[in-house]
Order: structure tokens, then sequence, then C-alpha cells
């Protein structure tokens, strides 16, 4: 099983180096990266060069919003399953290795899985799905940062990819999306670790609130939905 890393990064040189090399450490070996770099001028693509350019492959697509990143690396990606990190995050060593043997027992309606996450001052995040993975987004159940998600590159490219004009929480978004026609998976073992950077759009409140007002014109959500919009 064949899996391509997608990590869109925007003027975080140090992070982004860090995020590459969580990759370039996974147990499984069967991964190749590819970083799409919204950054005016070349210091990412410098940062890129320090690497295997036979396992690494660099996309400079300045100004692009977070969402238009991943579909850019979603579509130049070659593996059967992509997974996302965000470039202040990393991965721990086996995080890759545990998502492809759950998938490898799952069944044909399972295209993807997510791992509980954690803090840099070790705290741990987990969810608590249920078999209605879209009634629990609904009511904030689960958290689904993009960073702990590996999904089906044929099941991605059936939902359109990432929503480009969705402000913030284009995460929840995905995966409500593929809530309503496939399954996925998840493991209690925080295998992500999450770095919350002064500059991430998504605990902008501002931000936050046009976002639940955007999905309430994409969706019909229920009231309990607000609340995952609420820093």
């Amino acid at each position: 099983m064949a899996v391509t890393a997608v990590l869109p990064t925007f003027k975080r040189p140090s992070e982004t180096k860090r995020a590459i090399e969580s990759v370039n450490s996974q147990s499984y070996k069967n991964i190749d990266i590819i970083i799409v770099d919204s950054t005016p001028g070349n210091t990412i693509e410098n940062i890129a060069k320090e690497f295997d350019s036979g396992w690494l492959t660099y996309i400079h697509s300045p100004n692009s919003n977070p969402s238009q990143a991943r579909n850019i690396g979603i579509k130049n990606a070659d593996g059967d399953y992509v997974a996302f990190l965000d470039s202040d995050d990393y991965w721990e060593e086996n995080k890759i290795r545990r998502q492809v043997e759950l998938l490898s027992q799952s069944g044909t309606n399972t295209v993807g899985c997510f791992c509980a996450f954690r803090n840099e001052s070790g705290r741990v995040f987990q969810s608590n799905p249920t078999e209605n993975l879209q009634t629990d987004l609904y009511n904030g159940n689960v958290h689904v940062p993009t960073s702990v998600l590996m999904v089906s590159r044929h099941a991605l490219n059936e939902i359109g990819g990432f929503d480009e004009e969705i402000p913030s929480s284009e995460d929840w978004d995905l995966c409500l999306r593929l809530s309503t026609k496939y399954h996925l998976k998840y493991i209690s073992e925080p295998l992500v670790v999450k770095h919350r950077s002064e500059d991430s759009i998504s605990y902008e409140p501002n931000r936050m609130e046009a976002t639940y007002e955007y999905l309430t014109q994409k969706y019909d959500l229920p009231d309990s939905a607000k609340s995952y919009f609420s820093y």
C-alpha cells in the first residue's frame, strides 16, 4: 500500500523542516511526500533540497489557501492513500504503519482512518466516534484535524477534495462529506503532535464564525454543531 504525504506550508521554514523529518522517519517506508509551498520566494524550496529528491516532490504555488494547496497535493499524488500533515505539526514514527495496518484489515467501504493526537505539552485529545460519524461531527464528539487523517486517494477524488471556498475547518467539512458515503476508522493511540501556532487560521474567532455561517448555507446544520466552531 503506497502512501503519499501532502504537506502544505506558508512561511514556516523551521516547522516545515521538522514536519518533513517526521515523514522521513516513519517506520513504514512505502511513502513519498509532496510539499505545496504557498510562500513567496525560495526559502522552503531550499529546505526541500536538503532531502532526497526521489522521495520528495516540491510544488511552488504562491498565495494558495490551505484547501487549494492540499488539492494540488491530491492531484499530484501517486499513493493509494493520502495522509495530510500541516507544516506546524509532526508525526510519531509509527503513525503511518499503524494506519496502514488498520486499513489493510478493514472492509471495502472503509476508505480511511484518523487517530488521537497530543499537544506539545503532552495533553492527549481523544475522540469518541460511533458508527455514525456524521452525527459525531455535528455534536463535536470527534476531533479530526487534517494531520491525523489518511484517506483513499480514490475517495478524495470522488468527493471533490477540499472545499476551496470555506474560511476554515476544511477538515471538518471534508470528513462530513466522506461520512455520507464511506466509513472512517479510529485509532485511540496519539500518533500526531499538534502545535498551536499564533498564525493559525483555525483559532481566529471571526473566521470561525464566518465558517459556521458558510456551512449553514451549505448544509442543514443542527444547533449542536455550532459548539465546534466556538473558540
